[in-house]
């Protein structure tokens, strides 16, 4: 499935970090009332000083407060863009435990 729409948080960021690999799940907007929710590889932090790895997010650090700012994903076209930027997500549908969400493949800047 692929979708395209803008880079969003609603109130938090929710990450999981016991899954294979680790997820966060923000949202991708049409700009109106919409929202969809995806879920966000995120980064190996084992690898610091490589080069980002494409189609991850990088972690925010620590529980609680956080700046938009601080939302950064590494794109297939080698781009890094945060919330508000425009992005074509390809990835699969997921339902469980009853919330839908976009497992994301790949992101692409738009």
């Amino acid at each position: 499935m692929a979708v395209e729409g803008w880079l969003a948080v609603q109130k938090r960021v929710q990450c999981t970090t016991y899954g294979d690999p680790d997820r966060c799940d923000i949202h991708l907007s049409d700009r109106r009332e919409h929202w969809v929710k995806i879920s966000v590889e995120l980064k190996n932090e084992n690898y610091s000083g490589a080069p980002p790895e494409r189609n991850t997010m990088e972690a925010i650090g620590g529980m609680g407060e956080f700046s938009k700012s601080d939302v950064k994903i590494h794109t297939s076209n080698n781009a890094t863009v945060g919330i508000g930027s425009r992005v074509r997500v390809v990835g699969t549908v997921d339902a469980a435990g009853g919330a839908c969400r976009i497992v994301t493949d790949t992101f692409e800047e738009l």
